[in-house]
């Protein structure tokens, strides 16, 4: 009978010597897990920096594509600005043109004038000689 007791015993004893190194290797497979966790936090807190960081880069970036927008539409209305004040100026220098013509045809018309009224002087001047010699060889 103690045997059996003893033979209980053993079996006993291997089983708890077993589930000892069950728990055991259970154990270092929690300690590996934990530390496959903390990993996963530790990569998980340096993934959230980096998203923060990224975000926050990206936040720059549409700060200076905003600007780059804004200055590149200032550009464009001094563009647009510069060129109504051409073509004003175009306006302007064509007007400017035209009065130059008007005052050429003026000053060709008074040259005409003066050639008229220089011919008109000369024939009254030839018909006031005429009429003098007229006059004179009357009285003679």
């Amino acid at each position: 009978y103690s045997n059996s007791f003893e033979a209980k015993i053993t079996t006993l004893q291997n089983s708890a010597a077993v589930t000892i190194e069950t728990l055991k290797i259970k154990e270092k497979e929690i300690i590996d897990l934990k530390n496959v966790v903390q990993i996963s936090e530790e990569n998980k807190s340096s993934l959230e920096e980096r998203c923060s960081n990224m975000f926050e880069k990206a936040n720059i970036l549409n700060h200076e594509l905003q600007e780059s927008r804004d200055y590149t539409n200032s550009l464009k209305e001094n563009i647009t600005s510069l060129e109504n004040n051409a073509a004003a100026t175009i306006d302007l220098l064509k007007f400017q043109e035209k009065e130059m013509n008007n005052l050429r045809n003026i000053v060709q018309i008074s040259e005409e004038d003066k050639i008229s009224l220089e011919k008109e002087h000369s024939n009254m001047s030839e018909e006031i000689n005429f009429l003098t010699n007229e006059l004179k060889e009357s009285k003679d």
